[in-house]
């Protein structure tokens, strides 16, 4: 977690430098800022710009601010980048006494309230959280989707949920994946609604054309092993247009994507290390007899043998990289690109 701390009075500083060291034992990277006069210790970090300018780039790259001081000075720093709350970061104000640490910006998505948590757990201070679902002790859309790594494909409806949630009415319930019981009261299984259930969630990798439920969220695992295998010099387009027109033909959204693996002869191939790095997916490659110990029925071919040393790449390499037996979609081949699909194991916990 990369931190910046601002501070602006004597006493400020040095509860800077307090949180400063904190954070540090906790394993976060940590830069805590505050006016060149104050800024007696080698924990503390002199201004060298405007504060304006100072919180406009940590605002960009990091994933907290704290602010020990007024709210007001918060809000009127933090105002002009304000963005959305799947991206911006969790602000958090803290007085100089330590006596309330408040969650001002991105309590779910960013993190912010757990944050708080954390922060007044660490100082003895009481945490100050606003939001409505924590309040009156609801599930909340957001907060479940960031600590199960989902996207939430509709901010709006996300927003309608909660809203339905705070009204006491029951939220459908659907997932592909196992998860942890019991479900949150608010909560009604697919198994188990009935037609006044139409508004519900989904935690898919595969968006259909007939939703589970007449209104649903759906809510994307990073979880699908690409396994790619080409002839050499293959284009990045060529590798694109093969994956994007088989993951349409599956219905499986670019977010569910969780990374790319290969034969070891790859790891250099232009086309394939372009492609991963313009969708950002990460690269893994194995050896011949690595991908021999694939488990899982696989489908061979005798001149990629004679070429690679394994009777199949794309497939193994799917299966060995997601630790499972079965693929989630078979190979697919196409201008020399070969691709395959399997799924991670992932439990869903509220």
């Amino acid at each position: 977690m990369r931190i910046h701390i601002f501070s602006f009075t004597n006493q400020g500083a040095k509860l800077s430098t307090k949180l400063y060291h904190l954070y540090i034992q906790k394993g976060y990277d940590c830069i805590s800022y505050t006016l060149a006069k104050f800024a007696l210790s080698d924990s503390l970090t002199a201004l060298s710009k405007s504060l304006a300018k100072q919180v406009e780039e940590s605002f960009s790259r990091e994933d907290a601010l704290v602010f020990i001081g007024a709210c007001g000075i918060a809000v009127r720093s933090i105002a002009p980048y304000l963005k959305s709350k799947t991206t911006d970061p969790c602000v958090i104000v803290i007085d100089e006494k330590e006596q309330f640490v408040i969650s001002l910006l991105s309590g779910h998505l960013g993190g912010g309230n757990e944050f708080t948590q954390e922060t007044a757990g660490l100082l003895h201070s009481i945490p100050i959280i606003s939001t409505s679902t924590d309040l009156n002790d609801k599930f909340s859309v957001d907060m479940f989707a960031k600590k199960n790594c989902l996207e939430i494909k509709d901010m709006v409806l996300a927003k309608e949920i909660s809203s339905l949630v705070l009204q006491e009415k029951k939220v459908g319930f659907h997932s592909m994946f196992p998860f942890t019981q019991p479900l949150p009261e608010d909560l009604i299984p697919l198994s188990q609604s009935d037609n006044t259930i139409t508004t519900g969630i989904s935690i898919t990798c595969c968006i259909h054309e007939n939703p589970p439920f007449k209104k649903t969220l759906y809510l994307i695992p990073k979880q699908i092993i690409l396994g790619i295998g080409c002839k050499k010099n293959t284009s990045c387009s060529n590798i694109e247009t093969l994956v994007l027109t088989t993951l349409n033909n599956y219905h499986i959204p670019l977010s569910a994507l969780h990374g790319v693996s290969t034969i070891d002869l790859k790891k250099e191939e232009p086309g394939l290390l372009e492609f991963c790095e313009k969708f950002h997916l990460p690269f893994t490659t194995y050896s011949s007899e690595q991908l021999q110990q694939a488990e899982g029925c696989c489908s061979p071919s005798h001149f990629v043998k004679e070429i690679t040393g394994v009777d199949n790449v794309c497939e193994r390499a799917a299966l060995l990289s997601a630790k499972t037996n079965q693929l989630y979609f078979p190979k697919t081949s196409a201008q020399g690109v070969t691709v395959a699909g399997a799924l991670r194991p992932l439990t869903i916990t509220f």
